[in-house]
């Protein structure tokens, strides 16, 4: 889990990234429109559902186990959206989420969790650019946020977080002559969280059990076992086991919380 200083750093990252977008969809409408244009969806589109779903409700299957072990949680609103969310045709609504395209959508990391993040003493850099998408910056800003585990306990400390990163975003922009009162208020920011924040519960609710699952076995022959299948089994590629490890499930506790608190979900 990041230290606040590393979340800060990252923070600064997505918002110097989101306002670049922000500035070529500006100025370079037609340029911003053609990359946008060119950029697949990895992970959440129609064709994909079959490959991608069987993994999905497993991860969420294990996040259920977890939740449902605390008696006054599993008795509460919290539980009672995530079980709705999470039954609710959870792929279908990843996918909506990412493929509109509204009228602040930037060009967003895709995967902002922290492995994706090196930190210093001094900054953070952003590595793997694979799920590279346009989409609201809220679906990048949940997602990383409600992935801080000790960083991200409570409303505030979501709050906090949304501060850091508009006040960068902010200073970007105003250093490229850009108005961020008549582009990105903290006000619009809001309301982008409200409209597309519930993608990163559900993001994150399929990458906690990832984290805290048993390595898979590399030297698995794979390409043997299912060679008459175009691509291999998402669900065998990431296995998944039960959540052992507390930090972990204090993550998704928090996680569950913090989105119900907020109006996330």
């Amino acid at each position: 889990m990041p230290s606040e200083f590393e979340r800060n750093e990252v923070l600064r990252v997505l918002a110097h990234l989101h306002s670049v977008s922000m500035a070529l969809r500006l100025r370079r409408t037609l340029l911003f429109t053609k990359i946008a244009n060119e950029l697949p969806e990895v992970y959440y589109y129609e064709k994909n559902c079959s490959w991608y779903k069987p993994y999905l409700q497993r991860a969420l299957e294990i996040d259920m186990d977890v939740l449902a072990t605390d008696e006054s949680f599993c008795n509460s609103i919290y539980f009672e959206k995530f079980k709705k969310i999470a039954s609710d045709d959870p792929y279908g609504q990843l996918m909506k989420l990412v493929t509109t395209r509204g009228e602040h959508a930037v060009f967003n990391h895709g995967d902002a969790w922290c492995p994706n993040f090196l930190c210093s003493e001094r900054r953070a850099v952003a590595i793997d650019f694979q799920l590279l998408r346009v989409a609201s910056p809220a679906t990048d800003l949940s997602y990383f946020i409600l992935l801080c585990g000790n960083s991200c306990r409570s409303r505030d400390d979501f709050v906090r977080a949304i501060d850091v990163y508009h006040s960068h975003l902010s200073f970007y922009l105003r250093d490229m002559n850009i108005t961020v009162e008549e582009v990105f208020t903290k006000q619009t920011l809001c309301s982008e969280l409200k409209t597309y924040g519930k993608f990163g519960l559900l993001a994150a609710a399929t990458s906690i059990p990832l984290l805290a699952s048993d390595r898979c076995d590399v030297l698995k022959a794979f390409e043997s076992e299912y060679a008459d299948l175009e691509r291999i089994p998402l669900e065998e590629l990431w296995k998944l086991t039960p959540i052992e490890d507390n930090r972990a499930k204090e993550c998704l506790f928090n996680a569950v919380r913090v989105a119900v608190d907020v109006g996330l979900i």
